[in-house]
């Protein structure tokens, strides 16, 4: 056999295992890739939306704020509110389920979004909302 045919046998038996491997590899990898760019997406739009409940909270809740218009800015924004009379200082707050992109092992998608305002004995405010998050399906 000549040399360059050996070369050839060679190039043919290395590339094709090669090749087959980058295949498997793609196929695995692509659908992977889009579900991570799919949850950073999710993460970036549930980031945003605290930090529009955070500003659009401290610009239309400031300290004095009567209860029909701290309910109805939680309303507004699409929360179910609750009083919490038990806490202290007793508190208006309103709660929604929302999806994020969890960097915590062991946890689903799935986010409580929680704003919280502190209130007087007559429910006016007397306090900044604050905006919480937590991942509600985790091992």
């Amino acid at each position: 056999m000549t040399k360059g045919g050996v070369l050839r046998r060679f190039l043919r038996w290395s590339l094709v295992p090669l090749f087959v491997v980058m295949a498997v590899g793609a196929w695995l990898g692509v659908p992977r890739y889009r579900e991570q760019a799919a949850c950073e997406r999710r993460g970036a739009a549930l980031d945003e939306r605290m930090k529009r409940l955070q500003a659009d909270g401290k610009r239309i809740v400031i300290i004095g704020t009567k209860r029909e218009k701290v309910v109805q800015f939680l309303e507004t924004n699409g929360l179910d509110v609750s009083s919490e009379s038990d806490r202290i200082p007793p508190q208006i707050a309103g709660y929604v389920r929302d999806v994020g992109c969890p960097h915590i092992f062991g946890c689903g998608d799935e986010v409580i979004i929680r704003v919280a305002v502190g209130v007087d004995d007559k429910g006016a405010a007397i306090s900044a909302p604050t905006v919480e998050a937590m991942y509600s399906d985790c091992l």
